[in-house]
């Protein structure tokens, strides 16, 4: 199998660049996989494959970008080998990363091929490592308007010695609780579109938070956090941010403080108002009537099989004792003659059997 590395040297050999390989410190090989100068700057291959973020769109893709832990490295020459003839090259300027990424193939274009990049003589920059996300940075401010104290908590990588990255990025302790941090985006970027006041919120699936954090951006700098305790949000939806179910729980960073009794009081968000159940229909009351007085007389009522189909899906056949019964809904006439009043039941001669109620 050709490594990433190879087919970064057959293409550079033919646009015509200066290349120099570096020695390996492994027994195993002569040169190293990964580094290598190419028109004097420093630069490390890595193989980056297609990805889909959900199953639920697979036509949408990205391409993950691994961010090497080290300084040496001033140009990041990434390499994905697709269905195509050729891989792709997106050659990045180091100091344009900052943390482990994942890109659009539309937001990568303007790296793709761009190998002139290694001959030109850019400004020295700092590079940096992020060590807090912009959403932790919105949640250490709104907690510390709050008065409310912040724990990060350490990777276990930092833990034994590496340098980065020192926090994990979307869990935290606030007051004490334990939080995990998401971010609600918006269904649209674009403040003039409908779509723009509305956002995802994903359900959490993990056992250890007891809050989830709800980041979402607004104008400018400044953010909204919907503080929502484990168990209220149940479900992964998109709804409006002005949605009265989700407006208890913007920056209401009170309920961390809250006892878990108080909190067992407050319902879970429920989207949609619960449907009120139709009216019963007359014929479904005189069914059941007659179901009733049949019981009252201790005759056995039975469904009919499935032979016997009902007029447009109303159940008007069953068995009583045995017998083919159909249920009519027959109205009393009354007739008067001179000072007589004569009552009585139209008959309906497409019917069999009939019981009345």
């Amino acid at each position: 199998m050709v490594s990433p590395i190879e087919f970064v040297l057959s293409e550079a050999k033919s646009r015509g660049l200066r290349i120099e390989r570096l020695s390996s410190q492994s027994p195993r090989y002569v040169f190293d996989k990964r580094l290598l100068l190419v028109e004097g700057k420093r630069c490390q291959v890595i193989p980056s494959r297609r990805g889909r973020p959900s199953a639920q769109y697979p036509h949408a893709e990205y391409f993950p970008l691994y961010l090497p832990r080290t300084d040496w490295p001033d140009f990041l020459i990434y390499v994905s080998l697709t269905d195509e003839t050729r891989p792709i090259f997106r050659v990045v300027p180091r100091v344009e990363m900052s943390k482990d990424t994942g890109l659009s193939p539309e937001s990568l274009e303007c790296y793709r091929d761009a190998w002139e990049l290694l001959k030109q003589d850019l400004p020295e920059s700092e590079k940096e490592f992020e060590i807090l996300s912009w959403q932790l940075q919105a949640v250490q401010q709104s907690c510390k308007n709050a008065g409310l104290e912040v724990e990060f908590i350490k990777t276990k990588k930092h833990q034994d010695g590496r340098r980065w990255p020192p926090v994990i990025k979307r869990r935290i302790l606030i007051a004490g609780k334990r939080c995990s941090i998401y971010t609600a985006s918006r269904i649209s970027q674009d403040p003039n579109k409908h779509e723009y006041n509305y956002a995802i919120f994903k359900a959490s699936r993990e056992e250890w938070p007891e809050f989830q954090l709800y980041v979402m951006k607004g104008a400018g700098e400044s953010s909204d956090i919907f503080v929502v305790p484990r168990h209220h949000l149940l479900t992964t939806t998109s709804a409006s941010v002005d949605h009265p179910e989700l407006a208890r729980y913007r920056n209401a960073w009170n309920l961390l403080t809250e006892s878990s009794e108080a909190l067992a009081r407050i319902p879970p968000i429920q989207w949609k108002e619960p449907k009120i159940p139709a009216a019963p229909t007359r014929h479904s009351v005189i069914l059941q009537e007659v179901i009733r007085r049949a019981g009252r007389q201790k005759l056995i009522v039975e469904p009919p099989g499935s032979d016997v189909v009902s007029h447009k899906g109303v159940q008007s056949f069953i068995y009583i004792s045995k017998r083919r019964c159909q249920i009519v809904h027959s109205i009393v006439i009354g007739v008067a003659k001179k000072e007589t009043v004569f009552q009585y039941l139209p008959p309906n001669l497409q019917y069999r059997h009939g019981l009345n109620s």
